[in-house]
């Protein structure tokens, strides 16, 4: 496969309940790491694909619709990659993406 299935590039999984029933260490684990990655603190290599509005997407999705995230996911004040407001980016890239997505607003472009 040479391109995603999914508008963006975040598994479905972290909404399964076996990712719910992960040891409590690796679940806050991956939840601290994918912070970083979607926050733009970690801008190592291995995440270089990942636009600043992919990023910024995937963080509101995701502060949206997963329950049971840890509190700095949804307390933090969000200026980070590059000095830019990530909830203002999100909000734009969802209105902008829901507004070319047949299937409308409820469509977010993540599988749960």
């Amino acid at each position: 496969m040479t391109t995603r299935l999914f508008k963006y590039p975040c598994s479905y999984l972290i909404y399964s309940d076996a990712f719910d029933h992960l040891p409590a260490p690796v679940r806050e684990y991956v939840y601290k790491r994918l912070w970083e990655v979607l926050t733009g603190k970690d801008r190592s290599a291995a995440f270089a694909h990942l636009t600043a509005a992919d990023r910024a997407a995937i963080l509101q999705i995701l502060r949206e619709t997963k329950s049971g995230l840890p509190p700095y996911w949804h307390n933090e004040d969000l200026q980070d990659l590059n000095g830019c407001n990530l909830e203002s980016l999100a909000r734009q890239v969802t209105h902008v993406a829901m507004m070319m997505t047949p299937a409308g607003p409820s469509s977010h472009g993540v599988v749960r």
